[in-house]
């Protein structure tokens, strides 16, 4: 019966709050420049290479979290430990 006894209250766990967050940021959109401006073109297609990596790296530090807690995903590497790796 002791087993039935509540001692206390659960409390959930949850991922940080940040990288919840920059997991769910926005795709920049495009403007029309892109279609005819060449520096336009190559500024967005830097601001989606940068937006693409801080949702992977998110979503990677969020994978590890969990693993942390008992889970067993593949987790990957981020963008900094995948530079790191191809540029020593």
């Amino acid at each position: 019966m002791s087993g039935c006894a509540a001692t206390g209250r659960i409390q959930p766990q949850f991922p940080p709050a940040a990288d919840v967050e920059q997991a769910q940021q926005a795709k920049p959109r495009p403007t029309a420049a892109i279609a005819t401006d060449e520096v336009a073109r190559e500024a967005y297609n830097i601001e989606i290479e940068a937006w693409g990596d801080r949702v992977h790296d998110a979503a990677v530090r969020s994978c590890r979290w969990m693993n942390e807690r008992g889970s067993n995903f593949v987790c990957g590497e981020t963008s900094a430990e995948r530079y790191e790796r191809l540029h020593d």
